[in-house]
């Protein structure tokens, strides 16, 4: 096809269309900067066509040029306002640039031109959770559902919803919903198992996070939500182990060394806890909850001034609790 459209343009170098399905070829090919070249020339010869916006739209944001890539789809969407994939695209590269409110516009017209579109109200939901609108984000969760019952997705965040609303129990029963569309999914057992927790339930939110390890053995989240857990449920050595394999699977999550300090603490490791809780710090300087941690290992190994300093810092980022602890022990 390349080699004919090449000999047409020999032809006729003013031709539209072989123009265009080089540059089509070429960005199903990835070549994208040869597709920018024949999609330009497309549009210098004809401008008034939408396909050759859309698919230099696609070579823009196979090259990272997403704003001109948006611009194009954008032209596309004005030239042939029913152009679904345009509007799909652009709404896509929205909501990976963050721009939660341009990307529930572009899903506006998805949903116009095709209502019964499932994935478009998902993605609409999640645009309209994370800008924290969640009962609009409940309603289109509803409707993804409503067009396809068995969508594993929709009902996690559908019950990541219910749990921001603090409706935990209607939360689990999303969370069941998303396990009998989709036994193997992961994610449902961790969020069921978190919510679990919430609930004090820490035996059933432990089953939980077993079943998501086992699913997904380098899911540093559940590794760190089974240590958690059997931190509070006072299982100090197996909270250790665990956060540790998070640790190892994630070096740069800090909280999994903030809890597995205050777990040797609990423990009377307080050289090790000191060691952990440095780590975190090193992550997070502005973690408050490790810098009061460490002051209370401090405190046990005799270090009153260090102890102090720490609840400062602690105080200083909004720890409460390290305010108490200042009066009682460093105001004097």
């Amino acid at each position: 096809a390349i080699i004919d459209y090449n000999k047409a343009i020999e032809i006729n170098p003013n031709e539209f269309q072989p123009y265009l399905g080089l540059g089509m070829i070429k960005c199903e090919f990835m070549d994208y900067q040869g597709a920018l070249k024949d999609l330009n020339k497309a549009i210098e010869i004809n401008s008034n066509y939408a396909l050759p916006y859309y698919y230099r739209g696609n070579a823009k944001e196979g090259l990272k040029d997403f704003t001109g890539a948006i611009y194009d789809y954008n032209q596309a969407i004005e030239l042939d306002p029913n152009n679904v994939l345009a509007c799909q695209r652009c709404g896509d590269l929205r909501v990976y640039l963050s721009d939660f409110q341009g990307a529930i516009q572009e899903y506006n017209k998805v949903i116009k031109i095709q209502p019964t579109d499932a994935t478009a109200y998902y993605i609409r939901g999640l645009c309209k959770y994370y800008l924290k609108d969640y009962s609009e984000a409940l309603q289109d969760f509803n409707l993804a559902i409503d067009s396809n019952a068995n969508y594993a997705k929709a009902y996690i965040n559908r019950g990541l919803v219910k749990q921001e609303l603090n409706d935990y129990q209607g939360a689990i029963q999303d969370f069941n919903l998303a396990i009998e569309a989709d036994a193997n999914y992961s994610e449902a057992y961790n969020e069921r198992g978190h919510v679990k927790q919430l609930l004090n339930d820490y035996q059933g939110a432990i089953q939980d996070f077993n079943k998501t390890i086992e699913l997904n053995p380098n899911d540093d989240k559940a590794y760190y939500n089974r240590g958690y857990t059997k931190y509070l449920s006072r299982d100090f050595q197996g909270a250790i182990q665990d956060l540790n394999i998070a640790a190892e699977i994630n070096p740069n999550f800090e909280w999994s060394y903030v809890i597995c300090g205050s777990a040797k603490i609990s423990l009377n490791d307080c050289k090790g806890a000191i060691k952990d809780l440095n780590k975190g710090i090193e992550i997070n300087p502005n973690n408050e909850m490790a810098h009061f941690s460490r002051g209370i290992a401090n405190l046990q190994l005799g270090n009153k001034n260090d102890a102090c300093f720490d609840w400062k810092k602690a105080a200083e980022l909004g720890n409460n609790i390290a305010n108490d602890m200042i009066k009682k022990y460093c105001d004097k």
